[in-house]
């Protein structure tokens, strides 16, 4: 049998990792996405561009591209921001159950 604070932590632990599970899906959607709609517009608008001999169409995939990255990058600045947090909820249940 477990005692009440062996329990407590698995707890702790179970919703902390359903918790990771969650953000870690959320940000590989993104992340994902964003990647696939710059991939998407470099393989339309470069190509395009390079037949036509037109530079409309590659300073448009260019700005479409950092319009793009923009987002992405605060996508991947908030996931390093939350797996710090995770770190200190881990360093935390440490402290609590373990030392």
């Amino acid at each position: 049998m477990l005692s009440n604070e062996e329990r407590e932590l698995q707890i702790e632990l179970t919703r902390l990792q359903v918790k990771h599970e969650h953000e870690a899906s959320r940000y590989t959607i993104s992340i994902s996405v964003f990647l696939s709609l710059i991939i998407s517009v470099i393989s339309v608008y470069v190509p395009l561009g390079a037949s036509t001999g037109n530079w409309f169409y590659l300073i448009y995939a260019g700005l479409l591209t950092i319009i793009i990255a923009a987002p992405l990058g605060r996508v991947w600045n908030d996931m390093n921001k939350s797996g710090e947090a995770l770190e200190k909820e881990i360093e935390e249940l440490k402290k609590k159950y373990l030392w």
